[in-house]
């Protein structure tokens, strides 16, 4: 909100006492029968992958338990994924939407506008236009929700994953199907993921990724209070007050603007992946793998290599070998591996200016990232003006 007036104070006042209402509603309405499903869970998934269109607002608790390292540039990543947050959401569709993230002490609202998002940040008193010039970007706490995480998520499921089907339950008041989907390659760092998805209209209510091997849950996200009612235009429409700070940007963080202007050709096949088809990507940035199993490469600048090298193995992150003249560390989580690298012009012969950085990091082992490293290490990208 732009000003905190008597009106606004009284509707946190009721949101806290409901808030407080509902924290204890789960544990009630939890226990009330949601009848059986007669849906199987191909139906399920189908139904949720098809939710996008689902007007809904409410009330969603996201809790991360992945224990990221604070990596330069990775924004609020880490503590998104670390810890637990509370979100408002009002969603129209996919062009109409706003996300609030509420902290004790403010909250900071994202809207969807075109070509981008607009966010306003209460206690800075400040508003981020995001010209999204490039599809890829960092996670942001709208992906985190579970319509769009369920989402993400099933666009991954190939044939070859299991579909279990779980009790119906009801969340958030709602009857909702469930269903496990248990990916098929061993590579992958995901063990299993529970959807339930509201029986009337397709929405996921309810999202959790647990690691392979120690079935640790590594995010679950919920609503806590749902409505399918269409919010008003009014509710994601923002009109940012006449003295408030704006900030424009294209690239928003390190993914974007790696994307747009990292100078090499990434290539075809890495560790035996092959490269994912993205025609609307720059380029800059490549995803191998399919389904469930899936790793980004990002391609760094030298200098933020070291800095993020640094910043991993002062978090404690194990050194790993990829080649010689390279050094490289592991970052693991009990979902997602990541491996940073930076390898000196000896290791890629009589190079010019060869010096490289990347960050790779995905949904699968690190032997996979690890096999990776050493393929870019050994035989780096060419650069674009090469091609």
């Amino acid at each position: 909100m732009s000003v905190v007036t008597g009106a606004a104070a009284g509707r946190w006042t009721v949101a806290g006492g409901l808030a407080v209402a509902v924290a204890l509603l789960p544990g009630v309405v939890g226990r009330l029968p949601a009848g059986a499903s007669s849906r199987d869970p191909a139906q399920v998934v189908a139904a949720a992958r098809h939710s996008a269109g689902v007007p809904h607002q409410g009330l969603v608790e996201v809790v991360g338990a992945l224990g990221l390292p604070d990596l330069p540039r990775l924004g609020d990543l880490a503590a998104l994924l670390g810890g637990t947050t509370r979100a408002r959401v009002w969603w129209r569709s996919p062009a109409a939407w706003r996300v609030d993230r509420v902290t004790p002490t403010g909250e900071t609202d994202t809207y969807a506008i075109r070509g981008g998002t607009q966010t306003w940040d209460f206690e800075l008193h400040r508003t981020r236009v995001v010209v999204e010039a490039s599809p890829v970007r960092l996670p942001r706490l709208a992906d985190l929700l579970p319509p769009q995480a369920a989402r993400r998520l099933l666009a991954g499921v190939t044939p070859r994953d299991h579909l279990l089907p779980l009790p119906s339950r009801r969340v958030a008041g709602h009857a909702a199907d469930g269903v496990r989907v248990v990916p098929h390659d061993p590579a992958s760092t995901i063990g299993r993921v529970d959807l339930f998805v509201d029986r009337a209209t397709g929405l996921p209510l309810s999202v959790l990724v647990a690691a392979r091997g120690s079935g640790a849950v590594a995010l679950r996200t919920t609503f806590v209070d749902l409505s399918t009612r269409r919010p008003g235009r009014a509710a994601v429409t923002w009109h940012s007050p006449p003295d408030a700070i704006v900030q424009t940007t294209v690239v928003p963080d390190l993914a974007a603007a790696v994307d747009v202007y990292a100078p090499f050709r990434l290539p075809d096949e890495l560790a035996g992946s092959r490269r994912a088809p993205d025609p609307r990507s720059y380029g800059g940035t490549a995803t191998y793998g399919v389904g469930l199993a899936r790793f980004v490469v990002l391609p760094l600048t030298p200098d933020l290599g070291t800095s993020a090298l640094q910043a991993a193995r002062d978090a404690g992150s194990a050194d790993l070998e990829v080649g010689s003249a390279a050094e490289a560390v592991a970052v693991t989580t009990p979902l997602l591996d990541a491996v940073l690298v930076r390898a000196s012009s000896g290791a890629h012969g009589p190079v010019a200016g060869a010096d490289r950085a990347y960050l790779l990091a995905g949904t699968v082992d690190v032997a996979t990232l690890q096999a990776a490293a050493r393929q870019l290490v050994t035989d780096p990208p060419p650069r674009a003006e090469q091609q």
